[in-house]
This record gives C-alpha cells, structure tokens and sequence, in this order.
C-alpha cells in the first residue's frame, strides 16, 4: 500500500495500467486516435529502434500521463481526445500547460505497471 498527496486545494490525478497483450492494430488504433501526430511519430520511432517491447513501453508511458491529466480534471479522456502531447523531455517529469491550467507530469516507477500522476501547480 502507498500513499500519494498534493497540495490542498489542488488537482491530482493518478493513472495504473496493467500491460495487457493486445494486438498491434489495436494498440495503433488507440494511439490514432488519442495521441498526437508528434506522439504517433515517436511511437513509430521507439518500434524502429527498439521494436515491439519499447512500442509498448512507450504507448503505456504515453497513454498513463494522458489518463492522470483528465483525471485530475475529472473529465474522460473519450471527451478530450485532443488532450496536450505529454512526450516530456525524456526524464519522465516535466510541465504541461493545458485547459488554461500548469501540470507536473511524473511517471511512476510501480513494479509490473506503468502510472503516472498529473499534480495541478
């Protein structure tokens, strides 16, 4: 058990995932239609240099910091299929600015999952 809190009076949002194994069409289908043209083209890039384990990897890291921005905005991300790139700068934290609010984005190292969490700044 764990425990995760932010300041009072601010948002948090908080995503697990358990890798499944999905098809490769149904992982790009999603990504078509949740992840930006910069994502979709660095997802293709990790599956070039690395294959099919770093595609995976890299759409879960992607798909967690989405689902952590909307749930802390207590939206679902079927309504914000336009939710802001979340690629980062590679150190797995950074800032995002998007529905007029600033986010810290931060994966969460979980063995056997991956997560994220979106802290409102």
């Amino acid at each position: 058990m764990g425990y995760i809190w932010g300041p009072k009076g601010k948002s948090l949002g908080i995503d697990l995932e358990v890798p499944s194994s999905r098809k490769a069409d149904s992982y790009r289908a999603v990504a078509e239609r949740f992840f930006s043209p910069e994502e979709r083209k660095w997802l293709v890039n990790q599956e070039d240099e690395g294959g099919w384990t770093v595609f995976v990897d890299g759409f879960y890291t992607l798909w967690c910091r989405k689902e952590a921005l909307v749930k802390a905005l207590g939206v679902s991300i079927g309504s914000h299929a336009d939710i802001c790139p979340v690629l980062g700068d590679g150190s797995g934290e950074f800032i995002v600015d998007w529905e007029g609010l600033r986010w810290e984005v931060s994966d969460l190292k979980v063995p056997g999952l991956y997560g994220a969490k979106a802290l409102q700044i």
